[in-house]
């Protein structure tokens, strides 16, 4: 099951280019598969902003660097809660 940290972490790859978009996509659509069933409501908020965010990309044409700048906004606000 999908985590906070577990996300922040691959977000985090993602940005410093060691994971491609479509690896992120493939690990981030296995791991918050039926989420809505067990998430809490910040990490919700964090899946739907991702799935935005990656619509985004596909279908707008939003340029990758600023796929992962919106990708690390969504997580932002749960990593400062962790701390």
């Amino acid at each position: 099951m999908l985590n906070v940290r577990q996300l922040s972490e691959k977000i985090d790859e993602l940005a410093a280019d060691r994971v491609s978009v479509y690896d992120f996509e493939r690990w981030f659509r296995t791991e918050s598969k039926d989420f809505h069933q067990w998430a809490d409501a910040r990490l919700k908020d964090a899946v739907f902003s991702i799935e935005a965010a990656l619509s985004e990309y596909h279908f707008a044409e939003l340029e990758e660097s600023k796929l992962k700048v919106e990708l690390s906004a969504a997580v932002c606000p749960l990593v400062a809660y962790l701390r």
